[in-house]
């Protein structure tokens, strides 16, 4: 999507060129001009937040998939308090029991 947002701005910027040549004043075709190049500045500016939001979303992914990674990891439960805790920790966090 974002591609094509940048292509329609360069097409906008080249039909602004095209359609001021064909104004023969010079004021209309300073106006032709700037409007076509404002005009692209929007569709640049929306391919960017297009390409920000992709970039954000790929992240958050990444992200969720560490997040159940961690999840899913071997629980031991505690046999002073009875909650769930990692295996890689050497006691219970929650209360500080040392299996022997």
């Amino acid at each position: 999507m974002s591609i094509a947002l940048f292509l329609i701005g360069i097409l906008t910027i080249f039909l602004a060129i095209i359609f001021a040549f064909f104004t023969h004043t010079g004021g209309e075709f300073f106006l032709v001009i700037i409007g076509g190049v404002s005009t692209s500045f929007i569709f640049f500016a929306l391919a960017k937040i297009i390409d920000n939001q992709e970039t954000t979303i790929h992240h958050i992914q990444q992200q969720l998939i560490q997040s159940k990674n961690l999840h899913t990891a071997e629980k031991i439960s505690c046999e002073n308090c009875k909650r769930d805790y990692d295996h890689d920790f050497t006691s219970c966090p929650h209360c500080g029991f040392r299996e022997s």
